[in-house]
């Protein structure tokens, strides 16, 4: 594989840049509340911070959800939750068991990376 110059470079690093978008949304306390993503394509992953540092990914699905997983940066604390499997148009957050750590407690402000396949 040859290492793109130029033009090349340029319209690669477009390709790349078409596959990731970000945002941000305040929680309102909603079970598969749909978030949309503007990529097109089903995103590979979202990477979700909460403005208290918290983290929290999706990626993969299993049991006819998605794994939305949760940890906190300060204490040991984490945990897993199924959300609705996201699509090339939402992601989706919020679980009724834990809102805090399905990202959609309400009046939370959260704010969200997706990155999609090329």
């Amino acid at each position: 594989m040859a290492i793109a110059t130029g033009a090349q470079a340029l319209a690669s690093d477009l390709d790349i840049l078409a596959r990731m978008s970000s945002g941000t949304y305040t929680g309102n306390n909603t079970a598969d509340r749909a978030i949309p993503h503007g990529l097109g394509v089903v995103p590979t992953l979202i990477i979700i911070i909460d403005y208290s540092s918290n983290a929290y990914l999706i990626l993969g699905g299993w049991g006819g959800g998605t794994a939305l997983w949760y940890g906190d940066f300060s204490t040991p604390a984490h945990g897993a939750h199924t959300v609705t499997v996201r699509d090339s148009t939402n992601f989706y957050v919020g679980d009724a068991a834990n809102y805090f750590q399905s990202a959609n407690e309400d009046g939370t402000g959260y704010a969200w990376i997706a990155l999609g396949p090329a």
